[in-house]
């Protein structure tokens, strides 16, 4: 398969303060903090080398000038001055990007660092030819302190539910994918439905899971993309950053 081309625009969110993990290095974003002596948003930036001829746009806000500085021209800047949310990034990012990209992909820029080129390139090809209005990574997992996508016995994507929705047990022993937070959307579709995203309180946030469940409502296509169990870590706290070092040690 070839580098996608100029069809396709990547984005990664790196605009996070990082609240959690703060006790890790209170002096830079979250995304520059190392991982085996590299930022470890340096490895999804350099994995995508191998995925797209186009430079990525980095999403940028906390302590953006130590990015820009770090990634120099490797990268396109899009600042967001009021982090309000995946959703309200997922925005900023529509409105930045060229008014004729037919697809927009949108990682996370903390956990994205064990993907493998391959698996992003088959991500895509499944995109492109399914041509659903959205799709998602996901990943199996047992954590508990995270949502769940709900499946029918097809396989379809009926609902994608956060934590805090999850108030019946069997919920975890009947679903066991998770949301990765990797997404690929039709951008025009997207253009049409971005502004029906709404606020989440109490933090006042727009999340762009949302954007799942509006596509569902509508009888739109949407699909999801397995991938392996050890190509996706989310880094949240001091010591998931720990063992994420652990991870790329033994690699």
């Amino acid at each position: 398969m070839k580098k996608q081309k100029n069809n396709l625009v990547i984005a990664i969110l790196a605009a996070g303060k990082g609240t959690r993990i703060r006790t890790a290095n209170n002096k830079v974003p979250k995304v520059m903090l190392t991982l085996a002596q590299k930022p470890m948003c340096a490895y999804i930036v350099d994995t995508l080398k191998s995925v797209t001829e186009r430079k990525p746009y980095l999403l940028v806000g906390y302590k953006k000038e130590q990015i820009m500085q770090f990634f120099g021209k490797q990268c396109y800047y899009i600042h967001q001055a009021k982090r309000l949310g995946t959703g309200h990034a997922a925005k900023i990012i529509l409105k930045s990007i060229p008014i004729k990209t037919a697809s927009l992909m949108i990682l996370q820029g903390d956990d994205s660092v064990f993907y493998q080129y391959s698996t992003l390139r088959q991500f895509i090809a499944d995109f492109m030819d399914k041509k659903p209005a959205i799709s998602f990574l996901t990943v199996e997992s047992d954590d508990e302190t995270v949502g769940r996508v709900i499946k029918d016995h097809a396989g379809k994507v009926t609902d994608i539910l956060e934590k805090e929705a999850i108030h019946n047990k069997k919920i975890y022993q009947q679903y066991h994918e998770i949301n990765c937070g990797g997404y690929l959307i039709d951008t025009a579709w997207m253009r049409q439905n971005i502004v029906k995203l709404k606020k989440h309180l109490p933090k006042g946030e727009y999340y762009l899971p949302d954007l799942i469940k509006i596509a569902i409502s509508q009888n739109e296509k949407v699909t999801s993309y397995q991938i392996s169990k050890d190509e996706w870590f989310g880094v949240n706290t001091p010591e998931q950053l720990e063992k994420a070092k652990q991870i790329l040690t033994n690699k």
